[in-house]
């Protein structure tokens, strides 16, 4: 069987039995939610979106598009409940804020359930449809597809590193400068994660240098996201750097500290502002004396991003991340 084709059916086969489960529940979409729809998901638009450009197809197109509808609306459901769920616990809340919070995902689920039934997710015939792509794609001989997708991935590479010259590591907004860099970066990590094992560790012969030492903390080194998964086997595997790989993952993971202090604040003020009508800066200010003297304000958190990016595109990291 053709890498492509693999590699798509692995994630396809763990969607259906989730969705066949969820066909038979009351609330098909807090189910999937519960149940992690989004991390295969994430996997298929991850595929969708290499093998688009692979093989210029826009039957594949349009599936990238229904995985991303997907996934953004799972997202859009985590978003509200994580934070209802963790302010819940802050005494100092009001409970109209939470209540806000979970009325938003409330909202977010039934847009969920629409595009479920919609879409016919949950019939199984959108599921033909994809695997009826999936089977009529000619797919390429290993290594034309291997080549390819290294191909595609310098260029992902080069679009992340344009992105963040472009900013001039000068951040101005949580969600437009730092969590959309968080997601720029975090492809270049679940594409390897994706494709099971076209992606594989190049041999360390050498001891890390002292710039990618800080990067190798236990967390980093030991987490199971960062074992590049071995199910195919190609003759030619692209070749990447653990370490510089571990230091990638070390930043999205910082990142996403900083972007999720960020959003706490944002959402908060959205809350304020629809719940007690107050204008964006009373807004502001009511929620920094909500969350505390440990919530780190705006400024603060953008400025930490900046150091955090500025230094691990200083040092070239991407530059080396392939190592074949």
């Amino acid at each position: 069987m053709k890498i492509g084709k693999k590699v798509f059916e692995l994630q396809l086969t763990k969607i259906a039995a989730l969705l066949t489960n969820a066909a038979k529940q009351n609330n098909p979409a807090m189910w999937l939610f519960l149940n992690d729809l989004r991390t295969p998901m994430f996997m298929l638009e991850a595929l969708a979106r290499i093998y688009t450009k692979v093989y210029d197809s826009k039957a594949l197109e349009k599936c990238k598009e229904q995985f991303k509808a997907l996934e953004d609306a799972l997202g859009a459901v985590d978003y509200y409940a994580a934070f209802a769920k963790e302010l819940a616990e802050n005494k100092k809340v009001p409970a109209a804020v939470v209540d806000y919070l979970k009325e938003q995902t409330d909202k977010k689920i039934k847009e969920l359930n629409t595009i479920l039934k919609d879409e016919n997710w949950l019939n199984g015939k959108q599921l033909d449809k994809i695997y009826d792509i999936i089977n009529d794609t000619n797919w390429k001989e290993d290594e034309k597809e291997v080549n390819g997708i290294k191909e595609f991935y310098i260029k992902a590479i080069k679009k992340v590193e344009e992105f963040v010259t472009e900013t001039g590591y000068k951040f101005d907004n949580v969600e437009e400068d730092v969590h959309e860099l968080r997601r720029k970066l975090r492809w270049l990590s679940i594409y390897p994660q994706a494709l099971q094992g076209v992606f594989q560790y190049k041999k360390l012969n050498t001891k890390p240098t002292t710039s990618l030492q800080k990067y190798l903390t236990d967390t980093i080194v030991k987490s199971p996201y960062n074992k590049i998964p071995a199910i195919i086997t190609v003759q030619s595997p692209i070749r990447i750097s653990k370490n510089h790989f571990l230091a990638l993952s070390w930043t999205i993971a910082e990142l996403g500290k900083l972007k999720d202090e960020g959003l706490r604040v944002v959402v908060v003020k959205e809350a304020l502002q629809n719940t007690a009508l107050l204008q964006e800066e009373d807004a502001y200010s009511q929620t920094y004396k909500l969350l505390g003297k440990n919530q780190p304000t705006l400024e603060t958190l953008l400025d930490k991003a900046e150091v955090i990016a500025e230094t691990f595109f200083k040092e070239e990291n991407l530059k080396y991340l392939l190592a074949n």
